[in-house]
């Protein structure tokens, strides 16, 4: 499960395109193309993408994820907005930080 906070909901609601949405994590890649590290962002879309095929329900409705994201995600999960930082953070239960500054990519 998801919580996302009331400072984030008001955080995201000026990246809405439509009321015609959704939410997807994806995975991006940290340093050279080589590299095994990655990070979550948050991308929002018309509709989730091909491999998006599973979902973490939250507070506003679900978020959808990669069969393996949701392997690394399978915590109780917050997102926040942190005013001092002006960023998203997604949190996990148990994992900690996962990411302190979640990238937002929206898709018309």
């Amino acid at each position: 499960m998801l919580n996302v906070t009331l400072d984030a909901q008001k955080h995201l609601q000026k990246y809405l395109p439509t009321n015609n949405y959704v939410f997807e994590f994806t995975t991006d890649k940290v340093g050279c193309t080589c590299s095994e590290e990655s990070i979550i962002s948050l991308s929002i879309n018309q509709k989730p993408s091909i491999d998006a095929t599973e979902i973490i329900n939250s507070n506003i409705g679900p978020f959808y994820v990669t069969k393996k994201q949701k392997l690394l995600l399978n915590d109780d999960l917050t997102l926040d907005f942190k005013k001092n930082l002006f960023a998203l953070e997604l949190r996990g239960s148990h994992l900690g930080l996962i990411n302190p500054r979640v990238n937002i990519k929206v898709n018309k």
